[in-house]
């Protein structure tokens, strides 16, 4: 079997050089070698496909050793979840403009006042309004949220 192995750090290597040859998949973290063809390199997938070779010609390759790697995955771990909480404040922050777009009573002075907006009045372009509460301003496909003037 395989009793050989050797540290590479494949993020050093050009792509075309760390690739599979079988699959060619890009090697991050261990690949299997020969000695006698140094230009063959497989995937830990694609041992049976790497040479003709007796396999004590055969070394690993590899990036980080076992005692590595676990402080590696914590350190993943924290910042995959430091990005979890980032966008949960995002999302809460979007919801909570969205809800203050929607709850303006007036549409903003320069719109003046929105044509139509009844429930099923229609556009120039066709389009009818749904909502009893969004008119068309000024020909304008925009819709405006508004709230009715008291009368009296």
């Amino acid at each position: 079997g395989i009793s050989e192995a050797e540290r590479e750090a494949f993020e050093l290597l050009p792509d075309d050089e760390r690739q599979c040859d079988k699959c060619k998949t890009t090697c991050f973290l261990s690949a299997l070698a020969c000695y006698d063809c140094p230009e063959r390199l497989v995937c830990l997938y694609h041992i049976d496909d790497l040479c003709n070779c007796p396999p004590n010609r055969h070394y690993l390759r590899y990036r980080y050793t076992l005692d590595e790697l676990p402080a590696m995955l914590h350190k993943l771990k924290i910042r995959a979840e430091s990005f979890d909480t980032w966008g949960s404040k995002v999302k809460t922050a979007l919801e909570m403009e969205g809800q203050e777009k929607r709850s303006k009573q007036q549409p903003h002075p320069r719109l003046g006042r929105p044509r139509g907006g009844g429930l099923g009045e229609s556009h120039p372009s066709g389009i009818k309004a749904r909502n009893p509460n969004f008119g068309y301003c000024g020909g304008q496909l925009d819709c405006v949220l508004y709230k009715q003037a008291p009368s009296g």
